[in-house]
């Protein structure tokens, strides 16, 4: 599993596809890094999120 998002953090990695050897890199969307919101009452997921490679 590529963790995207680990548990407790807010900041918003992909896995960039279109580059040598696909970095994981924090996601921009519209020229700003992304964050996910809280969920009060925890920052963060409450869990890893992720993606299984093929």
């Amino acid at each position: 599993m590529v963790v995207e998002i680990p548990r407790w953090t807010n900041a918003k990695m992909e896995i960039a596809t279109e580059e040598p050897l696909n970095p994981i890199k924090q996601d921009v969307k519209s020229g700003k890094l992304r964050f996910i919101p809280n969920i009060f009452p925890h920052k963060g997921y409450m869990w890893n999120y992720g993606a299984f490679p093929q």
